[in-house]
């Protein structure tokens, strides 16, 4: 429900830091419904074609975003050249209706102890179906909305740590989940 740009930073960030990103909308209408999830698995991997300057990707997203990224990298896999090397899951407590514990790429979940969206409690329960080698990190004191940058959000908790310092964290787990996944640096062209 929070335009693409809210991410812009974290995004920035990465990019930065050498990796190619790609930000992919999620459409407002029917978020919940789920009848949209095959057109935006579309559009990513039209996205991923698009560039032919990595093979490998590690995808992941926040709230319904990892929702997504959880089921297309159980669903898609391997690509046609092009293939799913790790999975990162911010502020969510998926998978819920499905199983992902045989996934064998790395796999990282990022979850914030205030998150009033995707409790401690919900995120624990679907805890079995994850992979046993995920890799958890929790950011202390963080809630559901400071992981992008689109304000408050109805039912969330209050964080106890600054944007800026949930950001930095977020980007630092990120970071290391690609490095962790052996995710090739994109090749700067001028």
């Amino acid at each position: 429900m929070a335009d693409p740009l809210a991410y812009a930073p974290l995004a920035r960030a990465v990019a930065a830091a050498g990796y190619l990103v790609i930000l992919v909308p999620l459409p407002r209408r029917g978020l919940f419904g789920g009848g949209w999830v095959p057109d935006v698995l579309h559009s990513a991997l039209g996205s991923i074609h698009e560039v032919e300057r990595a093979a490998r990707w590690v995808i992941g997203g926040h709230s319904m975003g990892a929702a997504i990224a959880a089921r297309m990298a159980v669903e898609v896999g391997d690509m046609g050249g092009t293939s799913i090397a790790g999975l990162i899951l911010m502020g969510t407590v998926q998978p819920v209706n499905f199983d992902m514990s045989s996934y064998k790429q790395p796999a990282t979940k990022i979850v914030a102890t205030n998150d009033g969206l995707a409790t401690m409690a919900d995120v624990d329960k679907s805890r079995n179906k994850l992979p046993a080698s995920t890799r958890w990190v929790k950011i202390e004191g963080g809630n559901h909305s400071q992981f992008g940058r689109y304000g408050s959000q109805p039912g969330d908790h209050t964080a106890t740590i600054s944007r800026d310092e949930q950001h930095q964290q977020t980007i630092n787990a990120v970071l290391e989940s690609l490095r962790l996944a052996g995710e090739p640096r994109a090749v700067r062209t001028p």
